[in-house]
């Protein structure tokens, strides 16, 4: 079973997936022409005249991208934490196929890239994905008392974005269904690789 997206496609999937409304997907295109001009994803730069084809990672990947955007990243450090963490966004698919729940967490530490003026980026050194049984863990070292410097916490739901794409598949128009999606997903090569 074959599964693509046009970036029509993707893009009307991202607004409604989102909930973004209607008079502010302007902002939305601006955004994702910001993240492919950076590469988030390889392999779709067709050139003029060819379609782009997104894959069901390139798509997943993608929808995390604007949730980091949505936590007040820019898109440059967006980029490098998909980029730097592409391992485990295969093994958040491998549970999000299993049916067990995925929950990246990491400190956005927002207003800057690093700590104390180091060079270590603390979101990209934070980042973590958890499951629905070891997500407690993550607050509990973020807050409870132990000798760690991070002082904040964002959890992004991977399984919520992961629901909401199939959801839109099945009921958007002219779409692929969300068995298609799931299935490229199993068959899929590592991130890493492409």
């Amino acid at each position: 079973m074959e599964f693509g997206l046009s970036r029509a496609q993707l893009l009307e999937l991202l607004a409604n997936a989102m909930f973004i409304a209607p008079d502010r997907r302007s902002a939305l295109l601006g955004r994702f022409q910001h993240l492919q001009r950076l590469a988030i994803v390889g392999g779709v730069n067709p050139g003029r005249g060819k379609a782009a084809k997104y894959s069901s990672q390139q798509v997943l990947v993608i929808a995390f991208a604007f949730q980091l955007l949505q936590v007040g990243m820019t898109p440059e450090r967006a980029v490098q934490i998909v980029k730097e963490n592409l391992s485990s966004f295969d093994t958040a698919i491998d549970l999000l196929l299993a049916g067990e729940g995925a929950y990246a967490t990491f400190d956005p530490c927002v207003l800057s890239a690093s700590n104390n003026g180091s060079n270590t980026d603390v979101a990209l050194q934070s980042f973590v994905i958890m499951t629905r049984e070891t997500l407690p863990d993550a607050i509990d070292i973020y807050f409870g008392g132990h000798d760690v410097e991070f002082p904040r916490i964002v959890i992004i739901s991977l399984t919520s974005i992961f629901e909401l794409i199939c959801q839109f598949l099945d009921h958007g128009s002219g779409m692929p269904s969300s068995l298609a999606f799931k299935v490229a997903l199993e068959e899929r090569g590592n991130l890493g690789d492409s």
